[in-house]
């Protein structure tokens, strides 16, 4: 007998053109970073010798803080070039898997810490999703770790299983997509009217069972308060247009957004959905990259015993994914958050105009527009990014707005910190 045939699960395939145009992508990033990188040290060297390297005097402390910053960046940056130096794409054969008997057994793990942050109600939607999953049952082992210990994440468990028992056949027999419940159902563009009445009538049974299951859940949540004491905190979790070195930063900072706005067309995305992964980018780097720093630091000196792993806080409610639906953002959060968000397009607002009053009415070479035409095109592009917050701070009346007390808390901050900056620049300039 022959060698039995071979068949593939999946087909690897290499992207040469995709391949060139990142490479060389990549390397002239790489020289133009190299450029920036000897532009810092070079100045803050010579200041270092020199002990009074003309106007570099003030710009001492901000450009070591800046080449640092830089330095971390580009490592960053150089720690995901290896997916881009080989682009693949993988064709994969469903139809090609062996039999139910001879697949391996998987395990699913699902963490969550703290039900305050992590509503029970969206985390057991995730259970349930992982139990949903199109594989044989006696090989797929769900486990969900709660950090906090709270009661509720027991009893919503409990709950979450009797619903599956009612959600896990209805997948399997109508082949149902999403497998999440709570996705399924808050999906308005259903169109159930050319179903059958089989399926009708089990859909309003089904749907009908999960509003007993968020009712059971939040009623639970509400007759016992969760325990304050749980522990969910033990486990360590300026340069010139006419300076030469301006075309090192220009071609760093508009190359990488041309390069993702591609990545997000070719992918079949739009400008507005680029628009949104840059808006991400800024969030998160004046919160949760600000504050994952700040613990790391305090740490390091001592005034920590470890970095600590908090969880923030997830939409998780009904009216929360309706926002998201229409396109708005919801700025329903904690001050902690909303803050450094709102204080950090405050402060870029205010340098904009001040940079514009300062170009209209200063007469002085190091205020003209050529000397400040880099730090108003990067404040112009931030504002751009910035317009759903301003819409949220100033035109938008509704529930999900940034609320006026956060906007004066933002405010006074952004004062304070220019007063600083201020004060700084008459003292060594």
């Amino acid at each position: 007998m022959g060698k039995s045939e071979v068949k593939l699960l999946q087909y690897c395939q290499f992207h040469k053109r995709r391949a060139i145009l990142n490479r060389s992508y990549t390397i002239l990033n790489i020289l133009a970073i190299l450029v920036i990188l000897y532009y810092r040290a070079r100045a803050i060297i010579m200041f270092l010798v020199h002990k009074n390297y003309g106007s570099v005097s003030y710009y001492v402390i901000p450009w070591v803080l800046m080449f640092g910053s830089e330095v971390i960046v580009s490592f960053l940056w150089m720690m995901k070039q290896s997916m881009y130096w080989r682009p693949v794409t993988r064709t994969v054969f469903p139809e090609n898997l062996p039999e139910d008997e001879q697949l391996p057994g998987i395990d699913v793990f699902i963490c969550t810490a703290d039900p305050k942050k992590e509503p029970t109600l969206s985390v057991m939607n995730t259970v349930i999703s992982a139990m949903s999953l199109d594989y044989p049952a006696h090989k797929l082992s769900v486990y969900v770790s709660d950090d906090g210990g709270a009661a509720i994440t027991l009893h919503a468990i409990k709950e979450a299983w009797v619903f599956a028992t009612w959600w896990l056949p209805f997948c399997k027999s109508f082949n149902i997509k999403p497998i999440c419940p709570q996705a399924y159902f808050e999906n308005h563009l259903q169109d159930i009217s050319s179903q059958t009445t089989d399926f009708i009538q089990h859909r309003n049974i089904i749907k009908e069972k999960y509003e007993i299951f968020k009712q059971r859940v939040r009623n639970w949540k509400g007759r016992r308060d969760i325990d304050e004491k749980s522990n969910v905190q033990d486990h360590p979790a300026t340069v010139q247009v006419s300076h030469p070195f301006f075309i090192a930063y220009g071609f760093v900072f508009i190359s990488s957004r041309l390069k993702h706005l591609c990545e997000e067309l070719v992918a079949g995305g739009s400008v507005n959905a680029w628009l949104n992964e840059q808006r991400l980018a800024m969030i998160k780097g004046v919160t949760c990259y600000a504050y994952a720093a700040l613990e790391c630091v305090m740490a390091v000196i001592g005034l920590r015993q470890e970095a600590s792993f908090i969880p923030t806080n997830k939409a998780g409610e009904e009216d929360k994914s309706k926002w998201y639906q229409i396109g708005k953002y919801d700025f329903r959060t904690s001050n902690m958050f909303l803050v450094p968000i709102v204080g950090a397009v405050i402060l870029n607002v205010t340098s904009f105009v001040g940079g514009v009053v300062t170009v209209v009415i200063a007469d002085h070479p190091s205020l003209s527009f050529d000397a400040l035409f880099a730090q108003l095109l990067l404040s112009l592009y931030l504002l751009i990014i910035s317009i759903p917050v301003i819409e949220g701070m100033l035109l938008r009346k509704d529930n999900a707005c940034v609320p006026l007390s956060n906007t004066l808390i933002s405010t006074m901050l952004s004062f304070f910190l220019l007063t600083l900056g201020y004060m700084y620049f008459i003292l060594f300039c």
